[in-house]
Formats: C-alpha cells, sequence, structure tokens
C-alpha cells in the first residue's frame, strides 16, 4: 500500500507544482524532472524484483495474512446447519438411527465427505460410534 500512496504522493505534488509555477522556461524544466521521479515511483518494484528474489506481495506491501476469519459469523452457520435436517445438508443420506451408544446412517450411493464427522458432532458420539451404510 505504501507503493500506491508514493504514486499518489508524487502525482499530487507533480500537479500542484504545474499550478503553482508560472508559465516559462522553468516550468518546462519542472515538468520534466517530475515526469522523471513519478516514472522513478512507478518503477521501483519492477527494479526490486530484479534486483533480489522477493515475493511481489512484499514489495507492494500487500498484507494477506493479516485478515482474519469471523469466528462469530462461522459459529452463527455451524448453529444453523446444526438445526437443518441431515437429508438436507449431505441429500444422500436416506435415513439416520439414533440408538443409546450407536448412530446408524444409511447413504444412497457413496458415502459423502465429512458425512461421519458431522454426525458424530450433531448427536454428540465419537466417530466410533457412527456407522454408515452405503445402500
Amino acid at each position: 500500500m505504501s507503493w500506491l500512496l508514493r504514486v499518489a504522493a508524487v502525482a499530487l505534488l507533480t500537479v500542484l507544482t504545474d499550478v503553482i509555477l508560472p508559465s516559462g522556461q522553468i516550468n518546462k524544466y519542472v515538468k520534466g524532472m517530475m515526469a522523471i521521479l513519478l516514472l522513478i515511483v512507478l518503477v521501483s518494484p519492477l527494479v526490486a524484483l530484479v534486483r533480489q528474489d522477493a515475493d511481489l506481495f512484499d514489495l507492494l506491501n500487500l498484507d494477506i495474512a493479516g485478515y482474519e476469519s469471523d469466528q462469530a459469523y462461522i459459529d452463527m452457520i455451524d448453529e444453523e446447519r446444526a438445526t437443518l435436517p441431515v437429508t438436507q445438508v449431505y441429500p444422500a443420506v436416506r435415513d439416520v438411527q439414533v440408538y443409546r451408544d450407536l448412530v446408524v446412517v444409511y447413504v444412497e450411493g457413496e458415502e459423502p465427505q465429512g458425512l461421519a464427522a458431522y454426525i458424530a458432532a450433531r448427536y454428540g458420539v465419537t466417530l466410533e460410534e457412527v456407522k454408515i451404510y452405503a445402500t
């Protein structure tokens, strides 16, 4: 982000000098110097990239790792998902039978990925207490 700010600052400075300076010979030279300065600022990330083995995100100062997940939103979605019928979350599920220490799930076709963990979390049992049968 600092690179973008530098470009904006030099562009603003160029416009201000154009407005402040009177028209004449000196104005041409100042405009030329400002154009060179703007070009140097624009090209500086490329020069740094060629000069060293740097990552493009480091040169542009983009902090992708700074983003964090919104845990409250994720928890809310998980709670909403927990209230849905199992057949709506996993359409391949045909029947769920809950016993004292066993949950039996009948699935049409292959077992969907993550189904056992979802059933275990939803019914408060261990993965060993979840039995999935494909029909």
